[in-house]
């Protein structure tokens, strides 16, 4: 399955609520969270399909800065639950947000992690798919046997 995680904080409701009109199947992941309620900033994740850059295209005021595609194994709720439990990390006795659902962010961690921190990271997901620098540039990650692959393309 492809999956949009959309981060709302970044992009505003109004987008979100343009993206539910085309794709119904989504889920907040704050869901079940104690920031469930913050809805106008939470991260969504929308299951989409292969129109997507065709239903961009028909929307002129729509933000999409940072956002991630995600080609999964498993329904949204599954891999809405793997990606849920990331979001929350504790340092030193205090708790912090992981912006992993910011493109920027992914971008730089995944190269930091060591074998098993990556196949616990990315647990259902087969792939991520970011915005690179450049612009049409697309960087997909994966993992095999804990290893960090990556593939730069320009679409």
């Amino acid at each position: 399955m492809r999956y949009l995680i959309y981060d709302t904080a970044l992009n505003g409701f109004p987008t979100l609520m343009g993206l539910q009109k085309y794709y119904e199947v989504n889920e907040s992941l704050f869901k079940g969270t104690k920031d469930e309620v913050i809805m106008d900033v939470s991260p969504w994740l929308l299951q989409i399909d292969d129109q997507l850059s065709e239903n961009l295209s028909k929307e002129t005021d729509f933000s999409m800065q940072f956002t991630l595609q995600v080609e999964a194994v498993g329904d949204i709720h599954r891999v809405a639950t793997h990606l849920r439990k990331w979001i929350y990390q504790t340092i030193d006795g205090r708790e912090y947000f992981f912006r992993f659902y910011d493109a920027r962010v992914l971008r730089k961690y995944l190269p930091t992690c060591d074998e098993d921190q990556l196949i616990e990271f990315f647990g259902p997901v087969d792939r991520f798919i970011v915005g690179g620098d450049a612009e049409n540039e697309v960087i997909q990650f994966w993992q095999e046997n804990g290893v960090l692959k990556k593939q730069h393309m320009i679409v």
